[in-house]
């Protein structure tokens, strides 16, 4: 858990391996988690499509549907994900290159980790969380 101070800004971002496992499903990021019906997500897949959304009180909102981008580096290999909250903002990024933003919503928690479907394996190689 990252004591959140959200009302800085501030920056989330991973360096993360996808080593097996089903490349139509997703891996990635959770921040401002209470508990699994209460979080935000920010996932790729190694097919190159990625997705933002979240639970609230266990109702899925999608901010961006699974959508392709050219940012991500397709199969086994690495990805950097990165989340930027500027003034009321959310910038997303996928290896240094913006893919979405979307204005600032309040966490629900403190919770951050990552997620992984269908039998994946990954690599973390960092995990920061630093205030802008």
């Amino acid at each position: 858990a990252v004591d959140w101070d959200t009302h800085h800004d501030f920056v989330i971002e991973s360096s993360i391996h996808f080593l097996e496992g089903f490349e139509d499903n997703g891996y990635g990021l959770i921040w401002g988690r209470k508990n699994n019906e209460n979080e935000f997500n920010f996932l790729v897949s190694p097919s190159g499509m990625y997705i933002i959304d979240y639970q609230c009180n266990g109702k899925n909102i999608k901010w961006q549907k699974w959508t392709e981008s050219d940012a991500i580096n397709q199969g086994r290999a690495h990805n950097i994900l990165k989340i930027e909250k500027i003034k009321q903002t959310l910038n997303f990024y996928i290896n240094d290159k913006q893919v979405f933003s979307h204005p600032f919503v309040k966490f629900m928690g403190n919770g951050i980790g990552f997620i992984l479907n269908r039998n994946q394996k990954i690599a973390v190689d960092y995990l920061y969380v630093w205030r802008i």
